[in-house]
């Protein structure tokens, strides 16, 4: 009870010391929230954490399934064989080198935006200590009781089941401790990836949106997930300890305990099938379309139209799915994991098709210029020569990079220091560690800096010397086939009825994505006032617009030239 008292004093004092240290400035909101807040936002958002978690719980459970049911024949093969032990031995280390997060990615491309997607990553992250624990219990069983074995005629398997197998279940019970955590990270690693709820993407989202608070509350149900893991693998090898020890006592295993056994490991195994099997790919749509981006205003049209059940009037079941990178929508639609992407023509669409993809524009969502480059009111850069040897952040992407080098030049901003800050660029500029961002639109990220209490400015792309383009359109692959002009005819519906019920169409969009918070839903609501007069007026081709746009691009040799 002293150690308990002197424990919980240590975590108060920690607490209480963060809260006050963080309060004394106001940038730590974009890296280490206060407690108080942190707890604010798990009882704003318990239900979306719920649903997030229990979505997580089957990832992590039918990914240690899943690595069970291979690493049992595997350590049974490798103790029977030793041929079979030096060839799966290597394999099982390069199982560990393979780098996960750059193999989750590829599960999408692989298996599309399903429940296995994410689960085989989970699985392979566990895989190897369930393996080499389980085999190392069972090749320590004592020479002296395999001796007796053999002297009692008993064959190799009854050997393996009688006398092996239960020596190694309390190794197999002190692996899974090891891997419960580590299929806590698969599972993140994989949602990440691929998936469209659970703890990673709610976590990915909320950092995306530069909610700090909602990030931690996110990693404390995943603590609190692998504290629950620990705790039941626990149980498992305390009773195992006590089984192998009567066991070993009487050296043979007796009916009661082989029952005893079997009666736990089948619970156990019902406990992961629920879990783990609980989810199910669903069966693939008539029409699939791939976000840009996270959901923001400038999607509205498209939850709309699913919504209020435009598309489906037009023949056309669609289904809106969400991704992190903005550089995933073209390799989706040339892959053929989905039929649609919504995409910025300057950087993507022409560029795919200089490297030689095959795509169609079928759609417009937004025919105005949003990109622009934002800075803070409260410093001294005023305008684009102010930028002069400041710092300008931009989002990844080598276009861009040319693109924005060429700009800086064209407007004679000297010594300007160009910063890849990958996708972070709320954050970034809100810690103060860049100047300015470059990638960000004017109607989305100003708004969310002013809900973060920081004013901007900004510079759009047109001002600096670029052309008119189309900002969002959407576009699929060559071989697609599916009524274009229902599509077409659909979103300009969808775009119209924004336009007249512009209050009812935020609704539908905020029903679409219940994870957004209160101030996340006010500064959004403000951008979509902002993003209304923008939307498409038409769906028609300007093929004045695309040519205009790539013979510029082509003549200062940002893109390969036309052949």
């Amino acid at each position: 009870m002293r150690s308990l008292l002197w424990t919980a004093l240590g975590v108060v004092v920690l607490l209480l010391v963060w809260e006050t240290s963080v309060a004394q400035s106001a940038h730590w909101q974009f890296v280490l929230p206060q407690p108080s807040r942190i707890a604010a936002s798990v009882v704003e958002m318990h239900e979306q954490l719920f649903v997030h978690s229990v979505a997580t719980s089957k990832v992590i459970a039918g990914g240690l399934l899943l690595a069970l049911s291979v690493a049992f024949p595997l350590a049974v093969v490798m103790v029977l064989s030793a041929s079979c032990r030096r060839v799966l031995s290597p394999l099982l280390v390069l199982s560990q080198c393979l780098p996960m997060f750059a193999l989750a990615p590829l599960m999408v491309v692989w298996f599309g935006w399903t429940y296995t997607a994410t689960l085989i990553p989970t699985a392979l992250m566990v895989f190897f200590p369930v393996t080499t624990n389980l085999y190392q219990g069972m090749v320590s069983t004592p020479q002296s009781y395999l001796d007796y074995f053999v002297l009692q005629g008993a064959t190799p398997w009854q050997t393996l089941v009688k006398l092996r197998l239960p020596y190694g279940l309390p190794h197999l019970c002190s692996g899974l401790r090891i891997a419960i955590t580590w299929a806590v990270m698969g599972a993140v690693v994989g949602e990440w990836a691929g998936a469209q709820q659970g703890l990673g993407i709610f976590m990915l989202e909320s950092r995306r949106s530069a909610d700090v608070s909602a990030v931690f509350a996110a990693i404390l149900c995943l603590m609190t997930l692998g504290l629950i893991g620990m705790s039941i693998s626990s149980i498992l090898e305390s009773w195992a300890s006590r089984m192998m020890g009567s066991t070993v006592s009487s050296v043979r295993w007796h009916r009661g305990h082989l029952r005893h056994y079997g009666v736990v490991s089948a619970a156990v195994v019902i406990v992961l099938v629920v879990l783990g099997c609980g989810s199910h790919d669903a069966a693939k749509p008539k029409l699939r379309l791939v976000l840009d981006w996270l959901p923001n205003p400038n999607h509205v049209p498209l939850y709309v139209g699913v919504e209020e059940g435009i598309f489906a009037k037009h023949g056309v079941d669609l289904e809106i799915v969400k991704v992190q990178d903005p550089g995933d929508p073209i390799p989706y639609v040339t892959s053929g994991k989905v039929d649609l992407a919504l995409t910025y023509m300057p950087s993507l669409i022409l560029g795919a098709n200089a490297q030689g993809a095959q795509l169609r524009t079928v759609g417009y969502l937004i025919k105005e210029p949003l990109n622009a480059l934002i800075f803070p009111t409260d410093t001294s850069v005023k305008g684009l020569q102010g930028l002069a040897g400041r710092t300008i952040g931009y989002s990844t992407d080598d276009l861009q990079t040319r693109t924005l080098k060429h700009l800086v030049q064209h407007n004679h901003i000297d010594d300007a220091r160009l910063v890849n800050i990958s996708f972070d660029l709320v954050s970034m500029l809100g810690t103060r560690q860049v100047d300015a961002i470059f990638g960000a639109y004017w109607n989305i990220e100003i708004e969310h800096l002013r809900q973060l209490g920081i004013e901007t400015d900004y510079v759009t792309v047109t001002d600096m010397g670029m052309p008119h383009y189309f900002e969002l359109i959407v576009v699929t692959g060559d071989d697609s086939v599916f009524s274009v002009e229902g599509f077409k005819a659909a979103l300009d519906e969808s775009i119209r009825h924004c336009r007249r019920y512009p209050h009812r169409a935020l609704r539908s969009y905020f029903k679409a994505n219940p994870d957004k918070n209160v101030d996340t839903q006010e500064w959004e609501a403000r951008a979509w006032q902002k993003t209304l007069p923008t939307l498409a007026n038409t769906q028609d081709d300007e093929p004045l617009v695309w040519d205009t746009f790539q013979q510029w691009l082509e003549q200062h040799q940002l893109l390969p030239a036309r052949g």
